[in-house]
Protein backbone atom coordinates (compact mmCIF):
# COMPACT_ATOMS: atom_id res chain seq x y z
CA UNK A 1 0.00 0.00 0.00
CA UNK A 2 1.87 3.30 -1.36
CA UNK A 3 1.90 6.14 1.59
CA UNK A 4 0.68 9.36 -0.04
CA UNK A 5 0.00 12.85 1.76
CA UNK A 6 -2.43 15.56 1.07
CA UNK A 7 -4.69 18.55 2.57
CA UNK A 8 -7.96 19.04 2.90
CA UNK A 9 -11.11 20.34 4.51
CA UNK A 10 -13.28 17.61 6.93
CA UNK A 11 -16.57 17.00 5.72
CA UNK A 12 -18.03 14.55 8.01
CA UNK A 13 -16.63 12.30 10.85
CA UNK A 14 -19.06 9.30 11.68
CA UNK A 15 -18.42 6.33 14.34
CA UNK A 16 -17.61 3.30 13.44
CA UNK A 17 -17.91 0.29 15.82
CA UNK A 18 -15.93 1.29 18.97
CA UNK A 19 -13.09 2.89 18.72
CA UNK A 20 -12.73 4.31 14.71
CA UNK A 21 -14.05 6.73 12.37
CA UNK A 22 -14.89 6.82 8.70
CA UNK A 23 -13.69 10.45 7.61
CA UNK A 24 -15.21 12.05 4.51
CA UNK A 25 -12.42 14.60 3.38
CA UNK A 26 -13.21 17.17 0.53
CA UNK A 27 -8.93 17.00 -0.53
CA UNK A 28 -7.08 19.31 -2.48
CA UNK A 29 -5.54 16.69 -5.14
CA UNK A 30 -8.12 14.05 -5.05
CA UNK A 31 -11.78 15.49 -4.63
CA UNK A 32 -14.09 14.31 -2.27
CA UNK A 33 -12.62 11.01 -0.23
CA UNK A 34 -13.39 8.41 2.26
CA UNK A 35 -10.85 7.36 4.38
CA UNK A 36 -10.57 4.95 8.22
CA UNK A 37 -9.06 6.64 11.63
CA UNK A 38 -8.35 3.28 13.18
CA UNK A 39 -8.64 4.45 16.78
CA UNK A 40 -9.65 7.83 16.55
CA UNK A 41 -12.27 7.60 19.58
CA UNK A 42 -9.94 6.15 21.74
CA UNK A 43 -8.61 8.45 24.68
CA UNK A 44 -5.43 10.21 23.65
CA UNK A 45 -5.81 9.09 20.04
CA UNK A 46 -3.15 10.01 17.80
CA UNK A 47 -5.39 12.46 15.82
CA UNK A 48 -6.87 14.92 18.54
CA UNK A 49 -9.64 17.47 17.36
CA UNK A 50 -7.77 17.21 13.78
CA UNK A 51 -11.02 14.95 12.01
CA UNK A 52 -13.67 17.02 13.64
CA UNK A 53 -16.02 18.29 10.53
CA UNK A 54 -14.94 21.55 8.93
CA UNK A 55 -11.23 20.79 10.03
CA UNK A 56 -8.62 22.32 7.37
CA UNK A 57 -5.74 19.53 7.89
CA UNK A 58 -2.66 18.20 6.38
CA UNK A 59 -3.03 14.28 6.65
CA UNK A 60 -0.90 10.94 5.23
CA UNK A 61 -2.63 7.85 4.29
CA UNK A 62 -2.63 4.57 2.57
CA UNK A 63 -4.39 3.86 -1.05
CA UNK A 64 -5.51 0.80 -0.83
CA UNK A 65 -6.00 -0.26 -4.60
CA UNK A 66 -9.79 -1.47 -5.41
CA UNK A 67 -11.07 -0.37 -1.88
CA UNK A 68 -13.42 2.73 -1.34
CA UNK A 69 -11.69 3.73 2.45
CA UNK A 70 -8.27 4.65 2.33
CA UNK A 71 -6.32 4.27 5.54
CA UNK A 72 -5.49 7.54 7.39
CA UNK A 73 -2.31 6.83 9.38
CA UNK A 74 -1.84 10.66 10.64
CA UNK A 75 -3.99 14.11 10.24
CA UNK A 76 -2.30 17.51 11.32
CA UNK A 77 -4.56 20.29 12.21
CA UNK A 78 -3.69 23.84 10.13
CA UNK A 79 -6.70 25.23 11.19
CA UNK A 80 -10.15 24.69 13.31
CA UNK A 81 -13.27 26.65 12.28
CA UNK A 82 -14.94 25.06 15.39
CA UNK A 83 -15.81 28.09 17.17
CA UNK A 84 -17.78 29.47 15.00
CA UNK A 85 -19.91 26.57 14.34
CA UNK A 86 -21.45 27.20 18.12
CA UNK A 87 -23.77 29.64 16.35
CA UNK A 88 -26.63 27.23 15.10
CA UNK A 89 -27.09 29.22 11.41
CA UNK A 90 -23.40 29.00 11.05
CA UNK A 91 -23.63 25.71 11.67
CA UNK A 92 -26.61 25.00 9.38
CA UNK A 93 -25.34 27.06 6.46
CA UNK A 94 -22.02 25.20 6.44
CA UNK A 95 -24.01 21.83 6.68
CA UNK A 96 -25.70 23.37 3.46
CA UNK A 97 -22.26 23.71 2.04
CA UNK A 98 -21.21 19.85 2.51
CA UNK A 99 -24.04 18.04 1.34
CA UNK A 100 -24.22 20.40 -2.28
CA UNK A 101 -20.45 19.49 -2.04
CA UNK A 102 -21.17 15.88 -1.57
CA UNK A 103 -24.23 16.45 -4.02
CA UNK A 104 -22.60 18.02 -6.99
CA UNK A 105 -18.94 16.87 -7.08
CA UNK A 106 -18.45 13.14 -8.22
CA UNK A 107 -16.11 11.15 -5.53
CA UNK A 108 -12.70 11.17 -6.11
CA UNK A 109 -12.53 13.98 -8.61
CA UNK A 110 -9.87 16.98 -7.91
CA UNK A 111 -11.24 20.95 -8.08
CA UNK A 112 -9.32 23.15 -6.84
CA UNK A 113 -11.98 26.31 -7.51
CA UNK A 114 -14.26 24.33 -5.12
CA UNK A 115 -12.01 23.83 -2.99
CA UNK A 116 -10.30 26.80 -2.66
CA UNK A 117 -14.25 28.20 -2.61
CA UNK A 118 -14.91 26.51 0.68
CA UNK A 119 -11.90 27.51 2.25
CA UNK A 120 -12.89 31.41 1.55
CA UNK A 121 -16.58 31.24 2.50
CA UNK A 122 -15.13 29.50 5.82
CA UNK A 123 -12.57 32.50 6.20
CA UNK A 124 -15.34 34.74 5.25
CA UNK A 125 -17.21 33.89 7.85
CA UNK A 126 -14.75 33.91 10.43
CA UNK A 127 -14.11 37.15 9.99
CA UNK A 128 -17.55 38.42 10.45
CA UNK A 129 -19.20 37.99 7.28
CA UNK A 130 -23.06 36.75 7.57
CA UNK A 131 -23.55 33.06 6.84
CA UNK A 132 -26.78 33.74 4.81
CA UNK A 133 -23.74 36.00 2.34
CA UNK A 134 -21.41 33.16 2.30
CA UNK A 135 -23.85 30.49 1.95
CA UNK A 136 -25.43 32.56 -1.20
CA UNK A 137 -22.12 33.00 -2.49
CA UNK A 138 -21.05 28.85 -2.25
CA UNK A 139 -24.56 28.48 -4.07
CA UNK A 140 -23.99 30.27 -6.35
CA UNK A 141 -20.44 29.49 -7.73
CA UNK A 142 -21.17 26.13 -7.18
CA UNK A 143 -23.85 25.98 -9.67
CA UNK A 144 -21.57 28.19 -12.21
CA UNK A 145 -18.92 25.59 -11.78
CA UNK A 146 -21.75 22.61 -12.26
CA UNK A 147 -22.92 24.90 -15.75
CA UNK A 148 -25.90 25.09 -14.44
CA UNK A 149 -26.39 28.85 -13.94
CA UNK A 150 -27.65 30.57 -16.95
CA UNK A 151 -27.43 33.98 -18.07
CA UNK A 152 -29.77 36.03 -15.19
CA UNK A 153 -28.96 39.58 -16.37
CA UNK A 154 -29.94 39.48 -20.21
CA UNK A 155 -33.33 39.15 -21.07
CA UNK A 156 -33.29 35.87 -23.56
CA UNK A 157 -35.64 37.57 -26.44
CA UNK A 158 -34.91 41.21 -26.84
CA UNK A 159 -31.67 40.74 -23.93
CA UNK A 160 -31.79 43.64 -22.65
CA UNK A 161 -30.74 44.28 -19.06
CA UNK A 162 -33.50 45.41 -16.85
CA UNK A 163 -34.75 42.14 -14.64
CA UNK A 164 -37.86 40.50 -15.53
CA UNK A 165 -38.92 36.19 -14.84
CA UNK A 166 -37.08 33.17 -14.74
CA UNK A 167 -37.90 30.55 -17.68
CA UNK A 168 -39.92 28.12 -16.81
CA UNK A 169 -37.12 25.77 -17.79
CA UNK A 170 -34.87 27.91 -15.67
CA UNK A 171 -32.43 28.25 -18.89
CA UNK A 172 -32.51 32.00 -18.37
CA UNK A 173 -34.75 35.17 -17.95
CA UNK A 174 -37.56 36.84 -20.42
CA UNK A 175 -38.03 40.73 -19.11
CA UNK A 176 -41.29 42.51 -18.45
CA UNK A 177 -42.28 43.20 -21.50
CA UNK A 178 -41.23 39.87 -22.93
CA UNK A 179 -42.57 37.29 -20.26
CA UNK A 180 -45.65 35.57 -20.81
CA UNK A 181 -45.68 33.72 -17.16
CA UNK A 182 -44.85 35.48 -14.07
CA UNK A 183 -43.93 33.30 -11.78
CA UNK A 184 -40.17 33.77 -10.20
CA UNK A 185 -39.25 37.01 -10.17
CA UNK A 186 -35.50 38.34 -11.29
CA UNK A 187 -34.74 41.65 -10.39
CA UNK A 188 -32.06 44.50 -11.96
CA UNK A 189 -31.14 44.16 -8.52
CA UNK A 190 -30.40 40.91 -8.55
CA UNK A 191 -28.34 40.75 -11.69
CA UNK A 192 -26.09 43.29 -10.07
CA UNK A 193 -25.60 41.95 -7.15
CA UNK A 194 -24.38 38.21 -9.33
CA UNK A 195 -22.61 40.10 -11.10
CA UNK A 196 -20.14 41.48 -8.16
CA UNK A 197 -19.96 37.72 -7.08
CA UNK A 198 -18.56 37.07 -10.26
CA UNK A 199 -16.04 39.43 -10.10
CA UNK A 200 -15.74 39.39 -6.31
CA UNK A 201 -14.08 37.20 -3.50
CA UNK A 202 -16.61 36.32 -0.74
CA UNK A 203 -14.88 38.73 1.87
CA UNK A 204 -15.82 41.96 -0.57
CA UNK A 205 -19.59 41.12 0.25
CA UNK A 206 -19.22 43.30 2.92
CA UNK A 207 -19.10 46.19 0.55
CA UNK A 208 -22.47 45.10 -1.88
CA UNK A 209 -25.02 45.86 1.34
CA UNK A 210 -28.36 44.19 0.17
CA UNK A 211 -32.09 44.61 1.09
CA UNK A 212 -33.80 42.03 3.24
CA UNK A 213 -36.55 41.87 0.77
CA UNK A 214 -34.03 41.29 -2.51
CA UNK A 215 -31.73 38.74 -0.11
CA UNK A 216 -34.98 36.50 0.36
CA UNK A 217 -35.36 36.92 -3.29
CA UNK A 218 -32.44 35.94 -4.34
CA UNK A 219 -31.86 33.56 -2.36
CA UNK A 220 -35.49 31.51 -3.41
CA UNK A 221 -34.07 32.39 -6.89
CA UNK A 222 -30.82 30.25 -5.96
CA UNK A 223 -32.33 27.50 -4.50
CA UNK A 224 -35.34 26.38 -7.17
CA UNK A 225 -32.34 26.78 -9.73
CA UNK A 226 -30.31 24.22 -7.09
CA UNK A 227 -33.70 22.16 -6.93
CA UNK A 228 -34.33 22.01 -10.51
CA UNK A 229 -30.95 20.25 -11.10
CA UNK A 230 -31.29 17.38 -8.36
CA UNK A 231 -33.28 14.85 -8.02
CA UNK A 232 -33.89 14.93 -4.09
CA UNK A 233 -34.65 18.08 -1.65
CA UNK A 234 -31.76 18.36 0.38
CA UNK A 235 -32.31 17.89 4.07
CA UNK A 236 -30.68 20.64 4.95
CA UNK A 237 -31.65 23.55 2.62
CA UNK A 238 -33.65 26.26 3.87
CA UNK A 239 -36.62 27.88 1.62
CA UNK A 240 -37.91 30.87 3.07
CA UNK A 241 -40.89 32.12 1.61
Amino acid sequence: MPIKEDEGIVLRSQKLKEIDKIVTIFSREHGVVKGLAKGALKFNNRFGSSLEPLSHIRFIYYDREGRELFIIKTAELIKSYFEIQRDPKIFNGFSQMVELLEEFLPQKVKDEKIFRLLKACLETTLKGIEIELSLLYFKFWILKASGFLPDLRKCKRCRKEKGGYLSTSMDGIYCYDCAKIKTLEVTEFTGKFLGFILKNPPSNLVDFPIPENEKIRIENLINELLLHHIERMPKTLDIKK
